[in-house]
């Protein structure tokens, strides 16, 4: 399995990415999972696949091979949605992993359909009640971003376009007014951030991020 040969190599640990409208993100939707057996219907059958990649992992793991999984607490198109992502979570700490990362998208927009006006890293920081580290991610470019974030529950900020964007990111972080330059971002600026050819035509997939 490819956890064990990551552990093989070398690494400290993986994320299960169960995020995005990928294969276990389609599990865990009800527009994309509409099987009638013991992998559909009810959340807990749905989130099946995903607890049972968590089980083989750790029969093929050490103890100390960190493990964590990322998901999309809303993914309307396939039916992922924030009431179900809570009993999720439930489901994810009480079983054997080491962290949770959830994908935002925009950290500091409220849940599309919930009458809950706070934002969803709050939401899911409280049903998580401290019993996993919590990564949020989405839409972080400034210091200010970072804390906001924090102070809404997260343990740890992810990034990515920011990242991708300026390569020293979290090295600014001490400066409480950082807040560097957004896309678009010439070819130049990309190459000198150490992006490859192919990574920057990826990325011109992305709206305005590629001048």
């Amino acid at each position: 399995m490819a956890a064990a040969r990551c552990e093989k190599a070398g690494f400290d640990g993986v994320e299960i990415h169960g995020a995005h409208g990928y294969l276990i993100c389609q599990f865990l939707g009800t527009e994309t999972n509409r099987r009638d057996d013991r992998w559909g219907g009810p959340l807990e059958n749905r989130a099946r696949f995903l607890l049972n990649i968590i089980d083989r992992i750790r029969q093929l793991t050490s103890e100390s091979f960190l493990v964590g999984v990322r998901i999309s607490p809303e993914y309307n198109q396939i039916g992922v949605v924030m009431e179900d992502s809570l009993d999720l979570v439930d489901l994810l700490a009480e079983s054997e992993i080491d962290f949770l990362h959830i994908s935002c998208w925009d950290c500091f927009i409220p849940p599309t359909h919930s009458d809950d006006p706070r934002m969803v890293t709050e939401i899911l920081a409280e049903r998580l009640a401290n019993r996993l580290p919590l990564i949020s991610c989405g839409a972080a470019w400034s210091t200010k971003h970072a804390q906001q974030i924090m102070g809404q529950g997260a343990d740890l900020v992810g990034v990515a376009r920011a990242a991708i964007g300026h390569s020293d990111w979290a090295s600014h972080l001490d400066n409480l007014d950082y807040d560097p330059q957004r896309p678009p971002y010439t070819t130049e600026h990309l190459h000198s951030e150490g992006l490859g050819e192919k990574f920057i035509e990826y990325m011109r997939n992305w709206k305005d991020f590629v001048e």
